[in-house]
């Protein structure tokens, strides 16, 4: 099947048991596997979702299996660096302006780079992201 991105909305979730889309990402995940789709994590995207585990939970010992998790994905070879990073700064803030603030500058990387062939669907409970009409989600 496809690659599909997992936007830090759902790895946050998957994460953090206490998240609000925890059982949502879950099975979000496991069907998506079951489907037969590859799974990305894209390292902004991971940076993104620690930051929110960082500042969200205050229990060491949650956090500490969560950028174990993190850890694992990376030592194993499951995340992708996108170095297309610097190519697309000025569309990512032109996706940014087109959408008057609407979507960060993550989420309008996402949209560069899925227009661009980069990257295919990406699995997100961000429903900011229905900004941009051709954006391709799946949750």
């Amino acid at each position: 099947m496809a690659e599909v991105v997992l936007d830090a909305s759902v790895v946050v979730a998957i994460l953090d048991a206490s998240d609000v889309f925890a059982a949502r990402a879950h099975a979000l995940r496991r069907r998506l596997l079951a489907e037969g789709h590859t799974l990305v994590h894209l390292d902004f995207l991971l940076a993104e979702a620690v930051t929110v585990l960082s500042r969200r939970v205050s229990d060491a010992a949650v956090l500490g299996m969560g950028l174990a998790q993190v850890r694992q994905w990376f030592e194993g070879g499951e995340v992708s660096f996108v170095e297309e990073r610097a190519l697309i700064f000025s569309d990512v803030l032109g996706v940014v302006l087109a959408t008057a603030g609407r979507l960060s500058f993550n989420d309008a990387s996402l949209v560069v780079l899925q227009r661009e062939g980069a990257i295919g669907d990406v699995a997100s409970f961000d429903t900011g992201l229905g900004a941009v009409s051709d954006f391709r989600r799946v949750e």
